[in-house]
């Protein structure tokens, strides 16, 4: 398989979202809520707190192992997104050598802190992301927007971004096996050539776009219908939003870590 099948089929997942998981019953809305929760939490978490982050990465592993989700493969699907993440945090330890604590003869910097508070932080966050999207999908997301009274410009915007995406996804296919088919035997794509191919990959996907786009106003395309959704607010939602709303709150401000450790020093 290459790498545009799989981007195909990465693009694909959000449309058939949770059929083996068990939050596929809930409501689209009290799990999109439920993620905006849990992303405000750990955003909010101080630098120097990492064991209240560590706390919430328990309770996201607890909600994956629950659902059936699997974390190895959002590290597989979106490793860029985490290698950016060590980058981007990598220079706090060598900028900020000031000593916070000794472990052992270990001292460890204020900056190998902050490095491992936000590398963890966008870690957690782009993992709830990816549980959102695998168990609720495009038209969900954007049916819980719809119930939140978010414009109507916005969310058209989004879907068709979303839309798009297939299609530059296959437009990059279809340049990229011309290419090869005219230069057999060579490997990648020469740079002389990059200008040139990414401007008519990008003519070609406009183009198709537009007739995309026409077709759905030729159909009626009205986003306050096509995602005005079909299911209903369940007990099922209620309990499992009521339940998540709970635990994250004790996880997030209880030191539960620190109760751990002081009920089995206390035995």
């Amino acid at each position: 398989m290459d790498k545009w099948t799989e981007a195909r089929r990465s693009l694909q997942m959000m449309e058939t979202p949770g059929e083996e998981s068990l939050y596929r019953k809930i409501h689209p809305l009290a799990k999109f809520l439920t993620t905006i929760l849990f992303l405000v939490l750990v955003t909010s978490c101080a630098r120097d707190h990492l064991d209240v982050v560590l706390a919430m990465g328990v309770w996201l592993y607890a909600y994956a192992l629950i659902g059936g989700l699997s974390a190895g493969q959002c590290f597989r699907k979106m490793w860029g997104l985490f290698a950016l993440l060590f980058f981007v945090g990598i220079a706090n330890p060598i900028l900020d050598r000031v000593p916070a604590l000794t472990v052992g003869h270990v001292v460890i910097s204020r900056g190998m802190i902050a490095f491992v508070s936000l590398f963890l932080k966008g870690a957690l966050a782009l993992l709830s992301a990816y549980f959102l999207a695998v168990t609720t999908g495009m038209n969900g997301i954007l049916s819980a927007l719809l119930k939140l009274k978010v414009p109507v410009l916005l969310i058209n915007v989004i879907y068709l971004i979303y839309r798009y995406l297939g299609l530059m996804i296959q437009e990059a296919s279809d340049v990229w096996t011309a290419y090869r088919l005219r230069a057999p035997g060579q490997k990648g794509i020469h740079f002389s050539v990059w200008g040139s191919l990414v401007g008519s990959m990008m003519i070609r996907s406009m183009d198709k776009a537009e007739k995309v786009y026409q077709s759905m106003e030729l159909r009626g395309y009205k986003p306050e219908e096509t995602f005005a959704g079909e299911e209903k607010w369940n007990k099922e939602s209620t309990v499992y939003l009521l339940i998540c709303l709970l635990s994250l709150c004790l996880f997030r401000f209880l030191p539960i870590f620190s109760l751990i450790g002081s009920i089995f020093m206390g035995r």
